[in-house]
């Protein structure tokens, strides 16, 4: 059965053509077009056998994660809650969130990302996640609300959820997106909403970088990408005098920098202007 208003959503980006948007940025450019690496947009609803692993709380998806002998794991509960980073998502293993929700909680309205890396092989798909109301996400390198890396593949995810970059002056490790950091895999079909405070390089709503191996197909973007006001003060996010480097370059509404494929994707959001950024500093 047709989960019909992901489907409509997703029309609606498949009749669009990529478009990168970025500030100063000669290495987000995309490749164009309207012929991609996937055919239909159906999402079908599943029914969990014996063979799959049945995931009602935390505690589950945690078990899922650790165990080796079932490689799909599907969600049966409306609102899955969870506190903490699951860790990796190894090769072969399939998350199914059979339209459900998982929220991010975290402790002290901040969280980690939902796991480290999406292992190549692995797969999360047909999914909602988002963070719950005062809580974002954050990190010491690389960050996004699913994951810090994807080498795997995410299908028919919506994301909706506040991301705060890494407060520190390596940029090349400091990428930020809605959906994850870096892309070295596949996001198709997905919708990346919510707000990106991001003070370094290598911003945007579905990743900061989007690799040359990365694919990225029918996305509907409408994320709010902000610089923070606390880098116009030079304080990190603690309050504290920060002496990093902080630049515009690379910030994009899809990604900040681009070496793979974008096709059919759509960005409605906003980003920052470049008159928002102090120059004393």
């Amino acid at each position: 059965m047709m989960e019909i208003k992901r489907s409509d959503r997703l029309r609606k980006t498949a009749a669009i053509a990529a478009l990168v948007l970025a500030i100063n940025s000669t290495g987000a450019t995309a490749e164009l077009g309207t012929t991609g690496f996937f055919d239909g947009d159906v999402v079908s609803a599943i029914t969990i056998s014996s063979t799959d692993f049945e995931i009602k709380s935390e505690a589950d998806l945690q078990s899922f994660i650790n165990q080796d002998t079932k490689k799909r794991g599907i969600i049966n509960v409306d609102n899955l809650e969870v506190t903490e980073c699951l860790g990796d998502l190894t090769g072969e293993k399939v998350l199914y969130g059979n339209g459900k929700t998982i929220t991010i909680k975290g402790t002290d309205g901040k969280a980690s990302p939902l796991f480290n890396e999406l292992e190549s092989g692995s797969r999360i798909e047909n999914v909602n996640i988002k963070t719950a109301p005062s809580v974002h996400v954050e990190s010491d390198t690389t960050v996004g609300a699913v994951c810090k890396v994807n080498n795997g593949e995410l299908r028919y995810v919506t994301v909706n959820a506040v991301v705060f970059s890494p407060s520190q002056d390596n940029h090349d490790a400091a990428s930020a997106g809605i959906i994850c950091g870096e892309n070295n895999g596949i996001i198709f079909g997905c919708i990346a909403d919510g707000i990106l405070d991001t003070r370094n390089d290598f911003a945007g709503s579905l990743c900061g970088k989007n690799n040359e191996n990365g694919k990225i197909e029918r996305c509907s973007c409408s994320a709010d990408i902000r610089f923070s006001s606390n880098s116009k003060k030079c304080l990190d996010y603690s309050g504290e005098k920060y002496d990093g480097h902080y630049d515009t370059n690379h910030v994009g509404g899809f990604c900040g920098y681009n070496a793979g494929k974008i096709y059919d994707c759509i960005f409605e959001g906003k980003l920052p202007h470049e008159t928002e950024w102090s120059t004393d500093y």
